[in-house]
């Protein structure tokens, strides 16, 4: 029996492929950029289950029969005056409007490397990669409980990369807003990333630490009810918090290539820890007031295959996410049992996907699902047309 789950925003329908698609700068067309346009068409059996998260459950949800599922639009470029750079400006539609994905500059230098502008934070292994990328196009649980699936974010990054005998390292800084983070005040968040890579042969291993903290002010939740569907940066809020928050994760990946093709193995654990004040706005008024300290967190591990000419792929992921909350000096009665307060009972999902190459830029895809333990009606299959073109 599938009982109700609890963590994340949506099920919809991504592993780790070892290609790393995104919306970076495409290849310079004739010295001055590249157009791509992205495109997935999907066939469902059934209407996506809601699985619920910290940010208030988006609008993206994936309805059953044919459907557009998005496409997205970006634009690489190069500038030459006033100094030399680089930037990307992406749009995408998901079924309900346009929105500015992405809109950055990033000037060239031989030490430090600086963006500036609306980006995708270096969150994980996933959140810098676009669905057509990866061998399962949904995120996994914990990414859709804590970022809404994927998230981006404005401000400025910067990193260094260093090339020792021991691997490859990299360490990134950014100053972020906290837009998607649904706050109304005087927030925002900073980002830091160490990763490194090393190459043995046909082995390729890589590992990523990440701490990322925020300072929250009036930032919009859904933890004690999920009467408002909103957008995940929308304002339709059902509990309003302020104080902190603290973020941590680890990951690692290992790719082997053989005669038979390319296998990876990924694996990410993310966790996080929120103290601060709540206020209701289920009624028309805030008349609940509490002191809230939420802990979530969840992990994923994620194999694939891919054939020597890239022709087919295989991918299988189990992932689970779970959450306990905690209120103390509570004052009102909207406030009652949590809807994340189940650190017993966590969601876990396991999830297969095949995929083969039609012609060049386009995949079809099947993907799979059963809920191991806390599934709310997941659709059991669907079909996915990809489609990528660079022009």
């Amino acid at each position: 029996m599938r009982s109700a789950a609890l963590f994340s925003t949506v099920f919809v329908t991504h592993l780790l492929s070892p290609a790393v698609h995104a919306h970076a700068p495409a290849a310079p067309k004739q010295g001055n950029g590249a157009w791509q346009l992205d495109a997935l068409l999907s066939y469902a059996e059934d209407s996506e289950a809601k699985v619920r998260g910290v940010l208030p459950q988006q609008n993206h949800y994936d309805q059953a029969g044919l459907r557009l599922k998005h496409v997205d639009i970006s634009r690489s470029f190069v500038l030459r005056q006033p100094a030399a750079m680089q930037g990307l400006v992406s749009l995408g539609y998901h079924g309900d409007g346009v929105e500015l994905e992405q809109a950055w500059l990033q000037p060239y230098s031989d030490g430090w490397q600086i963006k500036i502008g609306q980006m995708q934070p270096e969150i994980g292994w996933l959140n810098q990669q676009h669905s057509h990328a990866l061998a399962i196009t949904d995120r996994p649980l914990v990414y859709k409980a804590l970022w809404a699936g994927q998230t981006t974010e404005a401000g400025v990054s910067g990193w260094h990369d260093w090339y020792k005998p021991s691997g490859n390292w990299r360490f990134s800084s950014s100053v972020l807003t906290t837009e998607k983070r649904n706050t109304r005040g005087n927030s925002g968040a900073w980002l830091s990333s160490l990763s490194w890579q090393r190459h043995w042969d046909n082995w390729v291993v890589s590992s990523k630490l990440d701490g990322y903290w925020a300072s929250l002010q009036q930032s919009g939740l859904q933890l004690f009810s999920d009467a408002a569907i909103s957008h995940s940066h929308g304002d339709d809020a059902t509990e309003f918090f302020s104080g902190h928050s603290a973020h941590l994760g680890v990951a690692l990946k290992v790719s082997w290539t053989t005669l038979s093709g390319t296998w990876s193995l990924m694996a990410e654990h993310q966790q996080r820890r929120e103290r601060g004040d709540l206020s209701s706005a289920a009624g028309q008024t805030l008349d609940a007031q509490a002191e809230l300290e939420l802990k979530a967190a969840g992990q994923y591990v994620q194999t694939s295959w891919l054939s020597p000419r890239q022709q087919w792929q295989l991918a299988v992921r189990y992932d689970a996410a779970h959450s306990d909350v905690e209120l103390s000096r509570v004052n009102g009665q909207d406030l009652q049992q949590s809807l994340l307060n189940h650190h017993q009972q966590q969601p876990q999902l396991l999830t297969l996907a095949a995929s083969a190459r039609l012609w060049p830029g386009s995949h079809l895809r099947w993907q799979w699902y059963e809920a191991l333990q806390h599934g709310d009606d997941i659709p059991q299959w669907q079909l996915l047309l990809q489609q990528s073109v660079a022009f």
